[in-house]
């Protein structure tokens, strides 16, 4: 169920964030229109794409966070005492009988968070599969319209014009065919899998066929056909999104003026004036279907305009804009995942339900005190903040007797989320009761303790170490931000090993 919530949380967040980015894009993409090429401005929307298909954001991973302790929270002296003692007050089997009686709404609560992820969740997935069914019904309803009103073309001139552009542009051995069909209405590219080009019933001259095999073997080369099944994908997914099909009808403007100028690359002003004549030959009445997963070679009056100008255009395009333009259109979609986490920062508005990065309210010191509540009292020897899946929590590890106690703490309610319980004192499966001829433990911990400098023995165990043969004692040691690991011969007490190991926590 949380996992659902999360996803949804994150998939609107990005759908938000992303929409200014679009916008943003948009604007860039008008102000560089006639600077970079147009190449650069249809693969940044690729960018954009990959940004949107991916809910969950790459962001600076935190580990831990270091809370700063309060002075009167220093766990020695006359602090230790009172809040022993404070802790004392509560006992666990009162502390647990409260607990339980405040779960009782929290848990009512949390069954009509489910209910209403589930209803929200049921509504986004109907929405994406309802538009991709649309989208490949009609892809496969007019596939099937093809197939049966279109005719494979034989004509050895037209085959040899195509063979010769294949040849041109290093697509010699790639079997694409070339069909006729008496329902389109302007040349088209189609087919994942077999490959063909589509030719109006409409007389087409060899100059303008070269142009038309060039423009749609370009798409073919770049791959044009799986850039629109990524658009159908993102804009299934943030169907609830206006700016998603905005997003979605400039890239296929943007797909076709990139062609064009892969097309005329190099061509002088007359050749580049016949190719815009060859486009605009095609105008008439539109197609009865225009699948998603085609390209179209004429794109429309709407987008017309701005095509001719910038085949007609033949200034020289700055390269280094255009690799700034790509970078910042690359930091600006990595960088998002900082704004959906920010936007994310709230309170959770349920009690019980998934507080993913909800904002904290509990503190550190309110923690340690709930912590040594349920345990019954001892020694905090740290605490540290963690960042699971579910959001923020103090885990405080707590010695108590021959015990040690680590208890995660809810930072948004003050609720125990767990709490593992360990006997500090063990002897090893290796030991084989043999505790005769070794150290006691309390000895075997005093020399430790020295060895580390000080600090809080948190585990303590007697191995048997079978290469060497000997008894070891096996202790770790909670010092300031460190955990010492240390061996000591259990016969003779001699230490062997010392090895610090960093353990940031707020102590």
């Amino acid at each position: 169920m949380s996992s659902i919530g999360i996803f949804l949380t994150a998939l609107l967040n990005v759908s938000f964030a992303m929409s200014a980015v679009i916008l943003l894009l948009l604007l860039l993409n008008k102000l560089t229109a006639n600077r970079i090429p147009a190449m650069f401005r249809y693969y940044a929307w690729l960018i954009i794409l990959i940004g949107l298909l991916i809910p969950f954001r790459p962001d600076i991973p935190i580990p831990f966070k270091l809370v700063p302790i309060p002075a009167a929270l220093n766990i020695s002296g006359t602090a230790e005492k009172r809040i022993q003692n404070e802790a004392q007050q509560i006992s666990p089997l009162a502390s647990s009988a409260i607990s339980d009686r405040a779960t009782v709404p929290t848990t009512i609560a949390a069954k009509r968070s489910v209910f209403h992820i589930f209803v929200l969740f049921g509504i986004w997935i109907t929405g994406t599969l309802t538009v991709l069914a649309f989208h490949l019904r009609a892809y496969l309803k007019f596939a099937s319209a093809i197939r049966r009103w279109s005719t494979k073309e034989k004509d050895g001139r037209i085959l040899s014009i195509l063979r010769t552009a294949q040849d041109d542009m290093g697509l010699k051995n790639k079997p694409i065919a070339i069909k006729t069909c008496m329902l389109i209405s302007s040349p088209m590219l189609i087919g994942f899998r077999r490959p063909a080009i589509l030719l109006p019933e409409k007389t087409i001259s060899p100059d303008e066929l070269d142009y038309i095999f060039r423009h749609e073997l370009t798409h073919y080369r770049r791959g044009d056909l799986w850039m629109n099944l990524l658009v159908l994908l993102v804009s299934a997914m943030h169907w609830f999104n206006p700016f998603v099909y905005l997003m979605a009808k400039t890239i296929r403007t943007e797909c076709e003026a990139a062609c064009d100028e892969t097309v005329v690359a190099g061509n002088n002003t007359d050749k580049r004036k016949y190719y815009g004549e060859t486009i605009i030959g095609f105008v008439g009445e539109k197609n009865r279907t225009i699948p998603v997963l085609s390209t179209y070679f004429y794109g429309g009056t709407n987008s017309m305009k701005k095509r001719l100008f910038s085949i007609m255009d033949t200034s020289r395009k700055s390269k280094w804009l255009a690799a700034v333009y790509t970078m910042a259109v690359v930091a600006v979609t990595v960088l998002s995942g900082n704004v959906v986490a920010a936007q994310s920062v709230s309170a959770p508005a349920i009690p019980g339900a998934p507080y993913y990065h909800a904002q904290a309210s509990i503190t550190a010191e309110s923690a340690q005190k709930t912590a040594l509540a349920r345990v019954g009292g001892g020694t905090v020897v740290r605490v540290e903040t963690k960042y699971p899946k579910h959001g923020m929590e103090y885990k405080v590890l707590i010695v108590y007797g021959d015990y040690k106690y680590n208890v995660h703490v809810s930072a948004y309610d003050g609720s125990i989320i767990n709490m593992k319980m360990d006997q500090i004192t063990k002897i090893g499966a290796g030991a084989y009761n043999n505790t005769a001829e070794v150290i006691d433990t309390e000895s075997a911990k005093s020399i430790a303790v020295k060895s580390a400098g000080g600090g809080i023995v948190t585990e303590c165990k007697l191995e048997h170490k079978k290469r060497e043969g000997v008894m070891v004692y096996h202790i770790h040691v909670a010092n300031g931000h460190y955990e010492y690991c240390v061996e000591l011969v259990a016969a003779t007490g001699t230490v062997y090993k010392v090895e610090p190991k960093y353990k940031p926590s707020i102590l």
